[in-house]
């Protein structure tokens, strides 16, 4: 049993790493974020882009990039996590400790509400069995569900949810 558990935990690493290592890689070769200072016309683009570039490590190559950001994450074990910077400047920890509590009401909020309306409607079809609404509801409900995720994201924010 232990060597079936560790056999896990060691297939769960690899995918771990594998994955967000491809995440990170696409993420980065993606976008670039100095394009909008390069079109600037202001007289001291050219400091802000050598200060930006030197900040987000650009002049590394991704893949050399993930290792360091890597480096960072797995400073939690000692107490010295740095999960980086974001492009405005700030400590992506910081922005996490903004993000998550607003995250947990949004998933509680969710939740409750569609246990809620899941109770009800599941009594209602349960009474009025093999009806139109029943068919309705079960067919609304396969098609809710098999939906990819991307098609129910709302931009709030100013936050992209093309490829999420």
């Amino acid at each position: 049993m232990t060597a079936f558990v560790l056999r896990r935990l060691g297939v769960l690493g690899v995918i771990l790493f594998g994955s967000s290592f491809i995440l990170y890689n696409l993420a980065a070769i993606s976008a670039d974020p100095l394009a909008d200072l390069r079109l600037s016309t202001d007289p001291g683009r050219d400091a802000q882009i050598t200060a930006l570039t030197r900040e987000l490590q650009l002049d590394v190559p991704p893949p050399l990039r993930y290792f360091l950001w890597l480096k960072g994450v797995f400073g939690v074990f000692v107490g010295q996590a740095n999960f980086g910077t974001g492009r405005d400047g700030a400590a992506v920890l910081d922005s996490l400790a903004l993000a998550i509590p607003v995250t947990l009401r949004l998933v509680a909020a969710a939740t409750v509400l569609a246990a809620v309306l899941g109770i009800m409607i599941g009594i209602v079809t349960a009474l009025r069995q093999y009806s139109r609404f029943d068919y309705s509801m079960t067919f609304i409900a396969f098609l809710l569900f098999s939906l990819p995720i991307f098609l129910g994201c709302s931009s709030s924010q100013g936050i992209s949810c093309d490829l999420i």
